[in-house]
């Protein structure tokens, strides 16, 4: 084997081993979509509830449960005494069975 074909044997494992950045910046794009659109989602039920203090929960409901689990929740919810209190529960319930 020359000192050539060498050369190239270890220039192919050396850009093997470089990090794949299109893979990364897929990834990273991918959960910035999904916590953002969580947040969006998020704040919908904030303004439909009427629940500003549970925005941090909704955001974790929004990132775990599918969009339409959520807006299941939502209207059963909504036709209940206490909304906010049921939504809550049956988030929960959801994410704990999921």
């Amino acid at each position: 084997m020359s000192y050539r074909n060498n050369n190239n044997y270890n220039e192919q494992w050396k850009s093997s081993l470089e990090p794949n950045n299109n893979y990364n910046n897929n990834v990273i794009e991918e959960k910035f979509g999904k916590s953002k659109k969580a947040e969006q989602i998020a704040q919908k039920l904030v303004d439909k509830l009427n629940s500003k203090d549970s925005y941090l929960f909704y955001c974790k409901v929004a990132y775990a449960l599918p969009e339409a689990r959520i807006w299941i929740n939502l209207e059963q919810a909504l036709s209940g005494k206490n909304p906010g209190g049921l939504f809550n529960w049956l988030c929960r319930r959801d994410m704990s069975n999921g």
